[in-house]
């Protein structure tokens, strides 16, 4: 671009979240040469910035919250899944003895 059309203008802002930068917001203007930007204009960028900031960490906090509530339900199914098994291994072990024992009536009436 520089190349293209010459030196440019431009005023950037650092975009913050968590305490750290993760982007930047800027403007530019070309071809023009170096300028002085209007405060009410960098203003309104500072607040852009500001803004898509936030969403982002609104974004974040709303993915963290989804991910600690699929964790719970995992955390209910595998519960309900250790206590069918427990049920099941229980009704096996309280059925063969009785299967057992009614079989061992059933000859015992016979004889």
């Amino acid at each position: 671009m520089v190349a293209k059309y010459g030196p440019k203008a431009s005023a950037a802002m650092p975009m913050w979240a968590g305490g750290r930068v993760i982007g930047s917001g800027e403007l530019r203007q070309v071809p023009r040469p170096a300028r002085e930007w209007a405060p009410e204009l960098l203003d309104h960028l500072a607040l852009a910035v500001r803004l898509f900031g936030s969403r982002r960490r609104v974004e974040r906090k709303q993915s963290e919250m989804a991910i600690l509530a699929v964790r719970s339900e995992l955390r209910v199914a595998s519960r309900r899944n250790v206590m069918s098994e427990l049920v099941a291994s229980l009704s096996h072990e309280i059925n063969q003895p009785l299967g057992a024992i009614l079989s061992n009536l059933a000859v015992s009436r016979v004889c």
